[in-house]
């Protein structure tokens, strides 16, 4: 008898004790749902089992206390040694001795099946696990997810379920095309059936490295995998070769470890699959276009957009793993699909999850991923006798990996990284899997920030996760209560040990720029246009090497430009005429001399107020002047405002001129820059003599020192 036996046997015991002691109650617990609610204590004191009782009170019309002392006091049986009733609790204290008679004689009995049941019976269970990538090596990453994945499906099949196991191949990609053009290049069928994948990896950098000589063999290998996907009959020939010596040299290892496999449906499986998911995310209106790329907008559930269909058309990993599992629960009618793969695409099946829930498929939620972290073996260190030197190699290259894609030509540290053998005390030999861990964290550095408008120091620091305090002390020479646009800041943020440059080759349709010609009009004012014909932008094919530093785009380098399309030239009159005086200039000045006493937003000024200007302090009575050219459309007083001018410039700018003690300017007057429009006051809501300066955009007040 097992322990999980002896729970079921006590669920069955207990629901028979409270059917005896209240053969008239209704609802009464189950043994089911006894079984569910027995638990074991945190305590070995508090019994072996523990059972709520609180959810008969209702149905018996008694206090829980009182249920589960009646329960002990009826209680009796040779496998429980004896039962306690503690605050609606009943503790089950078992016979240990006639337990491990029982189970000793279960194990005798079932032998190797002891522990076995068939409470899977006619469920199916799909794991995807392994998942390992056409003309490449197996590594360490595919060791992790193939045993996690095996072990799973072991589990499964002892209790029962039908289990499914599925090694979803990377076997699609322009990679294969370049693999291609390199065996044709420099290959031979009799070096690649030799040896097998270590062989075509060689062909495979071989490739890139030429390639940084001779960009043309990008087109080749671009092509090639054209022919791929088109169908012809020598590129699949050699395709399928070389899936066959990697699934050769890989079985080697599976047959080692003792795994096996149903399907090695991979990524190319699902080629003609893709187009169902995209028409039935369109039919739902799920799918949207961001950029130039279809998406599905996942920000209600505080993820980013799940990538379907690039700008060009071309499906994404999400796209072809919604069409598997569509695909896997059409064929298997699985009862839950397990994807054995790293913590790191968590977000990724976070995503594919979601969007299945989206299109109406209710056993998405029967999706699991199973992530794991990084794997440490013991004796795999660096600088010991056994020559592990070269996995640390490996390991940096996996590092590198990270940020290859199917287009990227070139790969490197900017960091000096050398690596040297040499004999150590065992107690600075550390495992691969914490110096993988170490290399990917990051340390503490300094970076510059550039003020932009719109900013202040209370947004830059929360922007970049620090405190006012911290931002203030690697910035000492700057005054915190005045901050302006292209001002510099130091800025501590996180640098990562190792800086990966990574550069890929991409081909893409930009637009060009067409030309503006102008006719002069008299009838309009100097400075106002009007187009007459639009212009139309050309399209160019570009092909350019893009360099990333750690993820982020740092240069694009154009190295081919194939015109596809003329740009349009625009037609635009231009006027000629002398503007007035009043006439706006398009920019702001001071609107007087003076002191400013209060900026734009929020102050503590009598409570947490907003405060829509700035306000410039003088004496009383000094000059007020209109901050650009315009028409006056408020001349009077407005209730808080005191005496107020306001003046339209016309081009969705007005500005506000507040707290007057006399007003010049009056209502409908055409003013022009720098002319006299009040005098200064402290009338309305003042606490002394100042100017009330605000410019409102389009209806909104904004922030009157990012135009002055």
């Amino acid at each position: 008898m097992s322990f999980m036996d002896m729970k079921t046997k006590l669920a069955g015991l207990m629901a028979q004790c409270l059917t005896d002691t209240w053969p008239d109650a209704q609802g009464l617990l189950t043994a089911e749902e006894i079984r569910g609610l027995l638990a074991v204590p945190p305590d070995p004191k508090m019994g072996d089992y523990a059972l709520p009782v609180f959810r008969l009170a209702k149905a018996l019309r008694m206090a829980p206390p009182k249920i589960a002392t009646t329960v002990v006091e009826k209680w009796s049986h040779e496998d429980v040694a004896r039962a306690e009733a503690v605050n609606g609790y009943v503790n089950f204290f078992l016979n240990r001795v006639n337990f491990a008679a029982e189970t000793l004689e279960s194990v005798l009995k079932a032998g190797e099946n002891y522990g076995s049941s068939d409470m899977g019976n006619g469920k199916t269970i799909c794991l995807d696990y392994s998942s390992i990538n056409i003309a490449k090596r197996f590594h360490i990453g595919h060791l992790s997810t193939t045993m996690i994945g095996h072990s799973l499906r072991r589990i499964y099949d002892f209790l029962g379920y039908k289990t499914v196991g599925i090694n979803h191949l990377g076997d699609w990609g322009t990679q294969f095309g370049k693999m291609i053009c390199a065996y044709k290049l420099w290959g031979n069928e009799e070096e690649v059936e030799k040896g097998g994948v270590n062989e075509l990896v060689r062909l495979y950098v071989k490739f890139h490295e030429e390639a940084e000589k001779d960009p043309a063999l990008d087109d080749q290998g671009r092509a090639w995998f054209k022919k791929i996907e088109d169908g012809d009959e020598e590129a699949l020939r050699i395709f399928n070769w070389f899936k066959a010596l990697t699934l050769r040299d890989t079985e080697r290892v599976y047959k080692l470890l003792g795994v096996t496999f149903d399907s090695y449906a991979g990524e190319s499986f699902y080629n003609d699959k893709m187009d169902r998911v995209i028409n039935e995310l369109k039919e739902k209106n799920l799918l949207t276009i961001s950029e130039g790329a279809s998406i599905v907008d996942l920000s209600e559930d505080n993820m980013s957009p799940c990538i379907i269909l690039r700008s060009d058309g071309a499906t994404l990993y999400a796209t072809r793993d919604l069409a598997a599992a569509i695909y896997r629960h059409d064929t298997y009618h699985f009862d839950k699909c397990l994807y054995v793969v790293a913590y790191q695409q968590d977000l990724h099946f976070r995503q594919i999850f979601r969007v299945l829930e989206k299109m109406g498929y209710e056993w998405a939620k029967d999706c699991v991923h199973v992530a794991f972290g990084m794997i440490s073996y013991e004796g795999q260190a660096l600088s010991t006798r056994k020559g592990h030197v070269v996995y640390l190699e490996d390991l940096l290259e996996q590092l590198k990996l990270g940020y290859e894609t199917s287009d990227t030509v070139n790969a490197y540290f900017v960091e000096d990284v050398e690596i040297r053998q040499e004999y150590v005390e065992s107690s600075y030999v550390m495992n691969l899997g914490y110096i993988a861990e170490k290399l990917n964290e990051t340390k503490e550095g300094e970076v510059t920030y550039t003020v932009t408008a719109g900013d202040s120091y209370y947004s830059i620091a929360a922007d970049y996760d620090m405190s006012m305090e911290d931002l203030m002390k690697l910035n000492e020479g700057y005054d915190p209560k005045i901050l302006r646009v292209g001002d510099v800041l130091t800025i501590s943020n996180a640098v990562p040990y190792l800086t990966v440059v990574n550069v890929e080759r991409q081909r893409y349709v930009q637009d060009v720029a067409y030309q503006v010609e102008y006719t002069d009009d008299a009838s309009m004012y100097q400075g106002e246009y009007k187009t007459t014909s639009p212009g139309v932008y050309g399209k160019a094919d570009i092909t350019a090497n893009v360099t990333y530093i750690n993820g982020e785009e740092t240069e694009r380098e154009v190295v081919a430009s194939v015109t596809l399309s003329q740009p349009v030239t625009e037609q635009q009159l231009r006027g000629t005429k002398e503007r007035p005086t009043w006439y706006p200039t398009g920019s702001f000045s001071w609107p007087c001399n003076g002191v400013l006493t209060s900026r734009f937003g929020y102050r503590s000024l009598l409570g947490s107020t907003y405060h829509s200007g700035i306000d410039i302090g003088n004496s009383y009575g000094t000059s007020i002047y209109a901050s650009d050219g315009g028409t006056v459309t408020y001349s009077g007083w407005m209730s808080g405002y005191g005496y107020l001018i306001i003046i339209d410039h016309g081009n969705g700018y007005q500005s506000y001129y507040g707290h007057n003690s006399s007003l010049v300017a009056a209502k409908g007057e055409k003013v022009h820059k720098g002319q006299l429009i009040a005098r200064m006051g402290s009338t309305g809501r003042s606490t002394g003599n100042h100017c009330h300066f605000g410019i409102k955009l389009n209806g909104t007040f904004v922030n009157p020192l990012n135009y002055l």
